[in-house]
């Protein structure tokens, strides 16, 4: 049991000087140096009991290491930041695969995307609308097991006239059992450009016609 300041220099060795920082925050040196004083001016017929100075040098110790741990957090943090950023440079120019129910058709191109179906359907259709809701092409897929199932409009409505380029629509419906169930459409879009530092911190990718989506978001790379 440490019963005396004494012991405790002897442990611990003297208080190491440190200058004044202006500083709020307990530093080990000043946690210390307070523990030492506080044994020089205990009650001698009272004197502190060891355990409860363990427990107190004990508390230090995990809020010491927690500082520490938060430290090296921030730093794997920064360190995953860069290389998402590096990551996504590189896909400029590329096409990704991002759920969206908004597709972008490019002057003379093609609308492409993919659906996951999670059960067998006897019929999956895909409906391709304006801004307005007006329907313009209707892709039917026919019968499919569960799995993605890949679709493909060519810019054209149903009586074979090309579309103009802009934002369209996309709609998926699947037959189940005889019911009918909304599945979500993921869009293959062309990367434009990144941008760092987006709300929350997110790496944020600018796609083609689209916007910007969370790289996060990105649920393929073409």
């Amino acid at each position: 049991m440490l019963t005396g300041v004494n012991d405790l220099q002897t442990l611990l060795g003297p208080p190491p000087r440190k200058e004044n920082t202006g500083s709020n925050n307990l530093e080990q040196d000043d946690f210390f140096t307070l523990m030492i004083a506080q044994l020089s001016n205990q009650d001698p017929t009272k004197p502190q009991d060891g355990t409860e100075f363990l427990s107190q040098l004990a508390q230090f110790g995990t809020v010491n290491g927690i500082s520490e741990l938060q430290e090296s957090f921030n730093l794997l943090a920064s360190s995953l930041g860069s290389n998402q950023a590096l990551m996504a440079a590189g896909m400029i120019d590329r096409e990704v695969l991002v759920p969206s129910s908004t597709g972008y058709l490019e002057n003379e191109g093609t609308l492409e995307g993919r659906v996951d179906m999670p059960y067998a359907a006897s019929d999956v259709t895909v409906r391709i609308t304006d801004q307005g809701g007006a329907l313009i092409r209707t892709l039917n897929l026919g019968s499919r097991s569960g799995g993605p199932v890949e679709f493909n409009w060519d810019g054209r409505n149903d009586l074979g006239q090309p579309m103009v380029p802009g934002r369209y629509n996309v709609e998926i419906q699947a037959t189940v059992a005889g019911e009918n169930y909304a599945l979500q459409p993921m869009i293959r879009s062309r990367v434009e450009s990144v941008a760092l530092g987006g709300y929350g911190g997110d790496t944020l990718v600018t796609l083609a016609g689209l916007g910007q989506v969370s790289l996060n978001d990105i649920r393929e790379i073409g």
